[in-house]
């Protein structure tokens, strides 16, 4: 279990990429001189995806025993970084991917919590 949240939390951290094309639209926007609440937003929103994945990724290890930490933090980070996504980009095609890894990722590490499965992940 702890293994397919592994993969299933490096494949949800690829939201990182919604945020870069945000923060590049951002740059464009500030570029062509449009709105600056526009471009404040767009700015804002790609540097907090990139944060929230940034989480995600970080509780991933966790969960996996990668990074030295409690699992249950690393749920809970990929949990916040799944609906801050949803927050922040909203459901569609990029972030909905993203989103249904991430949440995938949380829920098989409950699992391998409830199953008591402590123990450090065995090499296939």
């Amino acid at each position: 279990m702890k293994m397919y949240s592994l993969v299933l939390g490096i494949i949800g951290g690829f939201g990182v990429l919604s945020g870069l094309i945000l923060y590049a639209m951002g740059e464009i926007a500030e570029a062509g001189g449009w709105g600056a609440v526009s471009v404040a937003k767009l700015l804002m929103a790609g540097l907090m995806t990139a944060g929230l994945t940034a989480a995600a990724w970080i509780g991933t290890g966790m969960v996996a025993g990668k990074i030295k930490g409690k699992p249950i933090i690393g749920i809970v980070l990929m949990a916040i970084g799944a609906l801050g996504l949803v927050y922040v980009v909203g459901l569609k095609l990029l972030s909905s991917l993203t989103v249904v890894a991430l949440g995938l990722s949380a829920f098989l590490g409950i699992r391998a919590l409830r199953k008591g499965a402590g123990q450090p992940v065995k090499p296939a």
